[in-house]
């Protein structure tokens, strides 16, 4: 008797990190360019933060913080923040242990070689 397994339900959030994955996989085998990569990983990125699992993330992290920043516990938060980057590991992008509510100082001290900008829309 043949095995019959149960559909897996794909969410939007896991198909574009499924994407990313991917993306990042030809990358490091050379199939493309910094430059092509780049473009590309920007558009899934946007692609990620539109998805209702990241946006249903964010609000629990939202209201686990309080709205404060976690790290300095200072000043109101104002993003989310990924300890692990999404862009070295995107299977933790929605995982709630792997990002905090941060502030603009706390943020940009976790990633001093970036230029970082504070996300408006929720």
């Amino acid at each position: 008797m043949p095995v019959v397994y149960p559909a897996i339900q794909h969410s939007e959030a896991h198909v574009v990190i499924r994407k990313m994955k991917r993306l990042m996989s030809r990358r490091y085998c050379h199939e493309i360019s910094r430059t092509k990569f780049m473009a590309e990983y920007s558009k899934l990125r946007e692609e990620l933060n539109n998805t209702e699992e990241y946006k249903q993330l964010r609000r629990v992290v939202i209201s686990r913080s309080g709205g404060v920043c976690e790290k300095c516990k200072q000043v109101p938060g104002d993003q989310m923040c990924h300890k692990s980057g999404v862009s070295f590991r995107p299977d933790l992008a929605l995982r709630k242990d792997n990002v905090y509510w941060g502030c603009g100082e706390c943020h940009q001290a976790d990633h001093p070689e970036l230029k970082l900008i504070p996300r408006t829309t929720s």
